[in-house]
Order: structure tokens, then C-alpha cells, then sequence
């Protein structure tokens, strides 16, 4: 079974406290995020913000997990997270809250390619460029729970380029964040 890790534990140091509140087109970012998941696999949010966890309390399929570190730290975040998946748990798809134009389109490409080959660690790009969401199998859990502070999933990628397959998204868009506020 695959299921999805939401990164929702960032300060937004550059963007700005409420970040993922922010609206593009109408809708924050984190329910863009919540909406781009595929519905037949579970979730779960790690997040510090009340807000943030009222809006995925909303969906059935996301579960919150508390984060209540305030250091900002990407690696306990991923921890958390990878505690909070359940025991039959074979890949877990990490994805950040700040691609607003993700698509549910291509995180279900990266899903399909996963459970074709479940081996591999399957990252979503465009072209040359490489992106978010990941997705790790089970056997870099430990590794990925290891991760020293302020390390992500970037550092184990790194130490597999073996490992590695490619998912093309749709179009070059879905990997834009936003880090800073449109006009700054």
C-alpha cells in the first residue's frame, strides 16, 4: 500500500507565516495540495498549524500528525510522518504544500509507475528538471528516519542515483513552489 506524506510543517520564512493559507486562483495551497493527492491512498499531514489541520480534517482520507517543534526542521518532519504510516505501508509518496499547480493527473503517474516496479525511488520531473513528490519504497524508511537535521529526502536520492526513475509531469508548471509572495 502506498500512502502520501504531507510537508506542512515549514515556516515559510520567505513567503511569510501563512503560507500555505495563501490563495492561488481561490484556494489555499494546502487544500490544493490535499486535492492534487488520488484519493485511493491514505494521508497524512504533518503540521504545527491549527489552521493547516482543520482544513485536511476535512478530507477522510488525510489524517493530522502533530508537529509541534518549532526549529523547522525537514527531517523530523519526515520522521513524523513515516511514524504515523501503518504497518502494510510499501511506498510513501512525500509531497510539500507549496506546488500549487500540482495535478492529482501526475501524482497518479507517479503511483501507477511505483506499483508497476515498486522498487525503485520515483520522483516526479519535467525534462531535465527534477521535482516533488517522491516516491520512496519501504526499504529507505530507515535511511529517510535517519536523515540528520535540516537533511531531506534529496539526500537519499543522492546516495541511490541507481535507484532513481523519473516520472514526467504533464507540464513544467506542476513543479513551480511558491517561496515568495507573487510580486516580490
Amino acid at each position: 500500500m502506498i500512502a502520501a506524506i504531507l510537508l506542512a510543517s515549514g515556516r515559510g520564512k520567505r513567503f511569510g507565516p501563512d503560507k500555505l493559507l495563501y490563495q492561488v486562483e481561490g484556494v489555499s495551497m494546502a487544500e490544493r495540495a490535499f486535492r492534487a493527492l488520488p484519493l485511493d491512498i491514505p494521508a497524512f499531514v504533518v503540521t504545527g498549524d491549527s489552521r493547516v489541520a482543520a482544513l485536511a480534517r476535512q478530507h477522510e482520507n488525510i489524517t493530522v500528525v502533530k508537529n509541534a517543534d518549532e526549529r523547522d526542521d525537514i527531517a523530523l518532519t519526515i520522521r513524523l510522518g513515516l511514524q504515523a504510516l501503518p504497518e502494510d505501508t510499501t511506498g510513501a509518496l512525500f509531497c510539500v504544500c507549496d506546488q500549487p499547480w500540482l495535478t492529482r493527473q501526475s501524482v497518479e503517474r507517479l503511483t501507477e509507475a511505483f506499483r508497476a516496479a515498486p522498487d525503485g525511488i520515483y520522483v516526479l520531473s519535467y525534462g531535465e528538471r527534477q521535482g516533488n513528490p517522491c516516491l520512496f519504497p519501504r526499504k529507505y524508511f530507515s535511511e529517510l528516519s535517519a536523515l540528520e537535521p535540516d537533511q531531506g529526502g534529496k539526500t537519499v536520492i543522492a546516495r541511490h542515483p541507481e535507484a532513481v526513475r523519473y516520472v514526467q509531469a504533464l507540464n513544467p508548471g506542476e513543479l513551480e513552489d511558491l517561496d515568495r509572495r507573487p510580486g516580490e
